[in-house]
């Protein structure tokens, strides 16, 4: 939990220089890094966002994560998404 506080603290330090959304996304980004995870579609974001809220640590995590976005219909997918 350090490695996201301290993600957390360095995209802090560009609120001067950068749009909110910037620092947002680039939070996103940083930690789907950390936790090897895709970032790259519009579900891959959904469900960086669902493993930061959701506190994931690892890659065991985020399989657990995986496997319930699976069972989910489209439409809730498409709510989450858009």
């Amino acid at each position: 939990n350090a490695e996201a506080a301290i993600s957390g603290f360095l995209m802090l330090q560009s609120l001067l220089k950068s749009p909110p959304r910037d620092i947002y996304w680039g939070y996103m980004t940083t930690r789907a890094q950390a936790l090897k995870i895709p970032y790259e579609t519009a579900e891959d974001l959904v469900l960086v966002r669902l493993a930061c809220l959701s506190r994931l640590q690892d890659a065991s995590g985020y399989k657990a994560l995986r496997g319930s976005w699976d069972v989910l219909g489209g439409f809730q997918k498409d709510v989450l998404i858009h």
